[in-house]
């Protein structure tokens, strides 16, 4: 039914601020006012329109693997990295950054223990240490189309 898709390789570079790295569509933060595009603290590639499965290592003192799924509505830039770089320094953007907290984590600013909510379009790794420049490995593949 589907084509055999490859898998795509990336070694990145991730600065962390927040202590999570995301893959992040932009179709899930086209809202908010973005404080960075194309800049060395996030990375950037442009996945066309379907289904992926990604699967990636954090490789920090605490090694993580995390991976999950994604589906694009159209071709698309995908950010890699802390998601923190992408929220501007102002009013609102602080605003932007804590609701995207919220959706990430049903508890936030409840509880210490913080799990990601399930079936979120987008990918968090949070377990891997915190803060620093951290390589990862991603390999992502195209599993179908939307």
């Amino acid at each position: 039914m589907f084509k055999n898709y490859k898998m795509m390789h990336l070694e990145i570079s991730c600065p962390v601020d927040s202590g999570t790295i995301a893959v992040l569509p932009e179709q899930e933060i086209k809202h908010i006012e973005r404080r960075y595009e194309d800049d060395y603290l996030v990375n950037i590639i442009t996945l066309g329109k379907g289904k992926y499965e990604i699967f990636g290592v954090v490789k920090a003192w605490n090694i993580q693997y995390f991976g999950g799924e994604i589906t694009l509505d159209k071709k698309q830039k995908v950010f890699i990295g802390d998601p923190c770089y992408l929220f501007t320094h102002t009013k609102r953007g602080n605003k932007e950054w804590d609701d995207f907290l919220r959706a990430v984590y049903p508890n936030w600013g409840k509880d210490r223990d913080y799990e990601i909510r399930e079936g979120l379009n987008f990918i968090v790794a949070d377990k891997f240490g915190g803060d620093g420049n951290h390589p990862a490995d991603l390999w992502i593949r195209k599993i179908g189309r939307q």
